[in-house]
């Protein structure tokens, strides 16, 4: 590919200090006098999608080949309600889990283009859901027509004319694909109001907490935010009817408070709030797993994250020392899930435990004086080996047939070899639903169950058993069903 701009940045260097090329008539570039360290090495040319990869120089000639793939485009139109010309309205892009994220503003003519995508499903949505689109001066949206003198505003919108994540259809794109012609219509609907009051921990008002709207779907990002009064008061206009969580964060004297509340809007909105905010508590564990060591005598260090009900984000991650032991030190009350992260190959995560309070596959109360977390590895996990037909360079997935073990943790992928061959370790003992695809797949949207219960009646059950090995033999899920 001649004529493609490729720039090289050391770690930690700002952008403006990347060195620059252009490849030659065989794609060719070279960088020469480096210093040895990490690299930010990427490349880019018209119609084709960024190409990023970090690399280690060291002594000698290093070689990086960027394999480049055509971008995808997405076009269409946005209309209100009967028909007319929506313009100015903001248009998203983005995978099931909300990253990555992109954005185009539609015409006069209410359409809009999205050139260059990476391929994926893409989750679209019209219609502004976010505080920061509020701040952004391209951003217009006209008043909606109300009925029964009730206020009505334009609901988001998410393809193909559904109100939620949860209903919307994805639309598969492949490199240099073109999908064009979609339309999305903003309908009109009742809102109403939160009003509320932010106090702390012993019930006085709080001013000038920072006050955020999500709505379910929360990885979006907030739909409002607002300050509280002198007295803690707050309020959020033109909410619709649904579920919300109000958020709240504020920092005093070098304390920072914090604290969510669950709010469901009805037709006649929802007053009176009470939005407690706390400090925060330190919370300690342990994770059980005597691996082998190291040559230095160390064991693998795995990380721990919390994940709170009904709001975005989470907390830590954190590392277990060397002795198993951890410490969250800054945790708030209320609801969460306990997450560990990654895994050390031959071992599979048996439980999770908050004092004897089984914790793998539910939320859990956390307050001041909780008692600690205890997490237990285990080893000689399952392994499954097989081949898939025809399917060299297939990504097999292996789902736990258990619904609420779907999530990073135990869901478990391979590439297929030379012949279609596979094999697939660290897993936890139980049943499985295997998968071959063709192209790479996304854990964010194999943990999600209204996608993936269209895949259950094409997957191929197999057993993982403890310290054993199964076999199983796979075909390529056709493209369509997924």
């Amino acid at each position: 590919m001649p004529g493609a701009s490729v720039t090289l940045r050391a770690n930690n260097a700002a952008r403006d200090q990347a060195l620059r090329a252009v490849t030659g008539e065989e794609g060719r570039f070279r960088f020469t006098g480096l210093a040895a360290g990490d690299y930010e090495f990427g490349c880019e040319m018209a119609g084709f999608v960024r190409f990023r990869q970090w690399v280690k120089v060291g002594s000698g000639t290093t070689k990086v080949d960027a394999a480049m793939l055509r971008g995808a485009v997405l076009a269409g139109r946005v209309i209100f309600g009967a028909g007319q010309t929506a313009a100015g309205i903001p248009v998203e892009a983005c995978r099931r889990g909300g990253r990555p994220r992109y954005i185009a503003y539609t015409d006069p003519a209410g359409a809009f283009r999205f050139d260059t995508l990476p391929p994926a499903r893409y989750l679209i949505s019209a219609g502004g859901r976010g505080a920061s689109f509020r701040r952004d001066r391209a951003y217009r949206m006209p008043a909606a027509p109300s009925a029964d003198q009730t206020a009505a505003g334009w609901a988001p919108t998410f393809f193909p004319a559904v109100l939620t994540s949860a209903e919307a259809e994805p639309i598969p794109l492949r490199a240099g694909a073109a999908v064009e012609n979609l339309q999305l219509r903003l309908l009109p609907v009742p809102v109403f109001s939160i009003r509320g009051k932010a106090v702390d921990d012993r019930g006085d008002p709080l001013a000038g907490v920072r006050i955020e709207l999500y709505g379910p779907d929360a990885w979006f990002g907030p739909e409002d935010e607002c300050r509280s009064g002198a007295d803690g008061s707050f309020a959020f206009a033109g909410v619709r009817a649904g579920d919300w969580t109000v958020r709240g964060v504020v920092s005093q004297g070098g304390l920072t408070r914090k604290g969510l509340e669950p709010v469901t809007v009805s037709r006649s909105g929802a007053d009176h709030v009470r939005l407690q905010l706390d400090p925060p508590f330190a919370l300690s564990g342990f994770v059980e797993r005597d691996e082998p060591r190291d040559a230095e005598g160390q064991r693998k260090t795995s990380a721990i994250i919390l994940q709170q009900e009904n709001g975005p984000g989470g907390i830590g991650p954190v590392f277990h020392r060397q002795d198993g032991s951890f410490v969250f030190p800054a945790v708030y009350p209320g609801r969460y899930r306990i997450y560990p992260l990654g895994f050390v190959p031959g071992w599979y995560l048996d439980s999770v435990r908050l004092g004897e309070t089984p914790a793998l596959k539910d939320f859990v109360d956390l307050r001041p004086g909780s008692p600690p977390i205890r997490i237990v590895y285990k080893p000689q996990a399952g392994r499954v080996r097989g081949t898939v037909e025809r399917g060299e360079g297939a990504q097999v997935v292996l789902l736990p047939a258990d619904e609420t073990l779907w999530d990073g943790q135990f869901i478990r992928m391979a590439k297929a070899g030379a012949g279609g061959q596979f094999e697939v370790g660290s897993l936890r003992p139980g049943d499985y639903l295997a998968f071959a695809f063709e192209e790479p797949q996304d854990t964010d949207e194999l943990s999600d169950p209204v996608l993936v219960r269209r895949l259950l009646s094409h997957g191929v059950r197999v057993t993982a058993r403890h310290g054993e090995l199964a076999d199983v033999n796979l075909r390529v899920t056709p493209g369509g069903i997924w």
